[in-house]
């Protein structure tokens, strides 16, 4: 980790001696630009830091389930994973019982997503991708964050979300009913107009 920490403290360094030397001969649109992409640098190497001070969450050759199971420790295993300021390796200990589903304590540890996509660069994608196509979405990311992204897992990653729209809908409360108005029921089968019962005509 301390290799890790030089390595950030020399970036940071980086820019500073960028600023104050090397940047005074630009104009201020091109020293914007290179400060954005070397703080997208020194980003990467602090996320990267964060990793390792949480470490692979090896708690010991063995782990005990609430239920009792005991899983055994079986390897530490890395993971890509991309985020805004690029792609990182997280390394993982990881604990399998016989006739059991294993698992990575990390995981959960960090919730990290399903996909190798942060969850902060999947809502960058699909705040995208619902305005523009995903050949334009993969094109604005490449030029702000410097990530080669096809369109597929945009794609994937924007599907996904339709997955979790009912159980979000259904988790919302119902409106106050002094905000409720007249409903509308519109039809396309050619079948009448349907009304409610208190509005129907009960001399027919």
């Amino acid at each position: 980790m301390e290799k890790k920490i030089e390595e950030a403290r020399a970036e940071f360094n980086g820019i500073l001696e960028f600023i104050v030397r090397a940047a005074l001969g630009l104009q201020i649109h091109e020293v914007e630009e290179d400060i954005y992409r070397r703080l997208l640098r020194l980003g990467r190497i602090l996320l990267e830091l964060f990793v390792l001070a949480v470490g692979t969450v090896k708690t010991g050759e063995a782990l005990i389930r609430q239920d009792g199971t005991v899983f055994r420790f079986m390897r530490e295993s890395g993971r890509s994973y991309l985020s805004i300021f690029g792609e990182i390796t997280i390394v993982r200990a990881y604990y399998a019982k016989e006739g059991e589903k294993g698992f990575f304590p990390l995981d959960a540890r960090l919730n990290l997503p399903r996909r190798k996509y942060s969850y902060a660069l999947q809502d960058r994608m699909t705040h995208r991708a619902v305005k523009e196509s995903y050949e334009a979405t993969a094109a604005s990311l490449k030029k702000d964050f410097s990530l080669e992204l096809a369109h597929r897992p945009i794609q994937e990653v924007t599907r996904d979300c339709t997955e979790v729209v009912e159980e979000f809908m259904d988790s919302l409360p119902p409106p106050p009913v002094q905000l409720e108005g007249p409903i509308l029921v519109h039809t396309v089968d050619c079948k009448g107009i349907r009304m409610r019962p208190d509005e129907r005509n009960s001399k027919q």
